[in-house]
């Protein structure tokens, strides 16, 4: 069956022999449900996101690291210190 709720509804009704007022006390009843059950789902998830900004004011709002390191500059490589003789060794002892 294609249509809207009501034309299916409505054909459920027409194939069971319900008679028509009954039939259209019925579609009446589900309008109003569909339409309740619309407003329920929205005032839900309504309630869902604003309970969600309230776990939100628990995410830290800067990285976590203290203020000092923060504002310091990373440290510098500090030089290699030369630990070996400015000649080779074996080329000292080349004819």
């Amino acid at each position: 069956m294609v249509g809207s709720p009501d034309t299916q509804l409505a054909a459920a009704l027409d194939e069971a022999q319900v008679p028509d007022t009954t039939a259209q006390g019925v579609l009446d009843i589900n309008s109003g449900a569909r339409l309740e059950a619309l407003q329920v789902a929205y005032a839900v998830t309504a309630l869902l996101a604003t309970t969600a900004l309230f776990f939100t004011a628990r995410i830290p709002r800067t990285p976590s690291v203290r203020p000092n390191e923060r504002l310091r500059p990373p440290p510098r490589v500090a030089a290699v210190r030369r630990t070996f003789p400015r000649r080779c060794p074996v080329a000292a002892f080349s004819p």
